[in-house]
């Protein structure tokens, strides 16, 4: 495939594509962040919640470099109006979800189409403009997934106060038409490449092998098994071995899904391992943050989507300027490392925060992570497609999204799974002797109390739990005894968000020290 020679009305409408597509993506990762734990509340499914976005994630993950390949071959447009369309398919299916497994099957389907777009349309930028003015560009498509990301949080829990969070899915499809009107009539038609071309499906399936019994063993440790059963032991070693398995397909195939020559470039390879801890710490603090916010701080959703903001404006900022510093100076490591110290900063706040923190001190710590995710974002892309050659510009943006993902993808899953263990420690030691009784009175009658940390995000099982505790012990004892549980119930949830961010704070420790061994290089004036 060659590069497309646009004049500046072509350049600006296949760009305009492109921005309607990210920002259909940005809408629905920030949209969705806030209104899960009212989702997970309604559909009565806390042990499946990050199942949510895993599924979401590890169909993401797996079409991400298919669609990156596909890209090489046969153009950008169609991969793009595919990823499109499976897309808002999928949002339509996940708003008319009846119970949380249809839910996490729909999301998956969905993830599809995120892959495809995903894969398609970072990958087009590299199309569009030589690596020595992507910076430049990278911060306008950084513009756009940030408006999209400031407007989704407030507008997510808007939308799942009032019309309900069904609504948050269908919102993507009057922007996915928009999209994809500009795409058709926008985007260039590039053509292929001659000759018949072959997908690596013996990788795909490795590849699935390896990742889905890792996602299921992360997800039942310590919660349906203990972590040293065989069934979650005999999980995580056959997804080791078909690990093993993947490497030794992709080692010399020609058309491998990853190509592992890749990796003896330290620029490709220091970009990788970085970019594997980074995705767990994005979604992380997109998952984690509301449902800290509302259910340690006690905020509505409409609040939690309100308070977050400062954390995507922080990232839009830095975005933006991190581009233009690259594109000006071409250094893209010393941009990368200032990010990472300051997201550093940022988790370690958050990690400090309780349930008497501040609104104020809240938005600071936001507006600090924010600040260093966003000087970070560009970074990766821009030094992998300036370090190998144009021909290889999809499977290398790719390859680059798709460790990522995978880290996204075992990082959010390994996260639930320590949310849920620690959570259900924390719970039980919290609770006074009076109350254990209480509880084990009920579970034995038939009547369990529901103790997720759903339930302080959901009203009307506080009204119901309430009315419980009244029957069983009497209107004033039960309202104490009530109370006893809701702060045993928010004790056990700030103890396990807190193991959260410091996993966090870990990952972005090991993400600097990769950035530390991230050449740079000048970068291109051409493609």
């Amino acid at each position: 495939m060659v590069p497309p020679q646009l004049d500046r009305r072509q350049l600006w409408l296949a760009l305009s594509g492109i921005l309607l597509s990210i920002i259909v993506a940005a809408l629905d990762q920030t949209i969705v962040g806030t209104a899960l734990p009212r989702i997970v509340a309604e559909l009565n499914g806390f042990s499946l919640y990050t199942w949510v976005v895993s599924s979401y994630l590890l169909t993401a993950t797996i079409v991400i470099p298919i669609a990156g390949k596909l890209s090489d071959q046969f153009g950008r447009k169609p991969i793009i109006v595919f990823g499109l369309l499976v897309f808002v398919a999928g949002s339509m299916l996940s708003g008319a979800s009846q119970t949380m497994l249809e839910l996490v099957l729909f999301r998956g389907f969905q993830g599809i189409g995120a892959g495809a777009l995903q894969a398609g349309a970072f990958a087009s930028i590299g199309d569009l403009f030589p690596p020595v003015e992507r910076g430049r560009w990278q911060g306008v498509i950084a513009a756009a997934f940030g408006i999209a990301s400031i407007l989704g949080p407030s507008l997510g829990g808007w939308i799942t106060d009032n019309p309900g969070w069904r609504w948050v899915f269908y919102v993507n499809v009057p922007v996915g038409a928009l999209a994809f009107i500009a795409l058709m009539y926008g985007f260039p038609s590039v053509r292929r490449r001659s000759g018949r071309q072959r997908i690596d499906w013996l990788g795909v399936s490795a590849i699935v092998a390896a990742t889905t019994p890792l996602l299921i063993a992360l997800t039942w440790a310590g919660v349906t098994y203990p972590w040293l059963s065989a069934q979650v032991l005999g999980l995580i070693a056959f997804s080791l071995v078909m690990y093993v398995a993947f490497a030794l397909v992709e080692r010399n195939n020609p058309r491998a899904l990853l190509p592992l020559d890749l990796f003896r470039s330290q620029i490709f390879t220091s970009a990788s391992i970085a970019s594997f801890f980074i995705g767990p710490i994005l979604l992380g603090l997109g998952i984690y943050l509301p449902l800290f916010v509302q259910g340690v701080l006690k905020q509505s959703a409409t609040n939690a989507g309100a308070v977050i903001t400062p954390l995507t404006v922080g990232s839009v900022v830095t975005n933006i300027a991190g581009g233009q510093i690259i594109s000006r100076t071409g250094r893209y490591r010393v941009v990368a490392l200032v990010g990472l110290v300051i997201t550093l900063l940022g988790v370690y706040l958050l990690w400090g925060m309780g349930a008497n923190t501040d609104t104020v001190t809240l938005i600071r710590n936001m507006l600090i992570t924010g600040a260093g995710l966003g000087f970070v974002l560009p970074t990766f892309t821009i030094a992998v497609q300036n370090a190998l050659p144009y021909s290889r510009l999809g499977v290398v943006t790719a390859s680059v999204q798709f460790t990522r993902s995978i880290g996204s993808t075992i990082g959010i899953s390994a996260l639930g799974s320590v949310l849920t263990n620690i959570y259900a420690t924390n719970f039980a030691s919290a609770q006074t002797p009076q109350l254990k009784r209480v509880l084990a009175a009920a579970a034995a009658s038939g009547h369990a109390v529901p103790s997720d940390p759903q339930v302080l995000v959901s009203p009307q099982a506080q009204v119901g739990i309430l009315a419980a505790f009244k029957q069983f012990l009497g209107p004033q004892a039960g309202t104490a005894l009530y109370q006893q549980f809701l702060n045993a119930v928010q004790s056990g949830l700030l103890v396990a968000l807190h193991t959260v961010f410091l996993a966090l704070l870990l990952m972005a420790f090991v993400s600097l020290i990769a950035v530390f061994f991230l050449k740079e290089i000048p970068l291109r004036t051409t493609n």
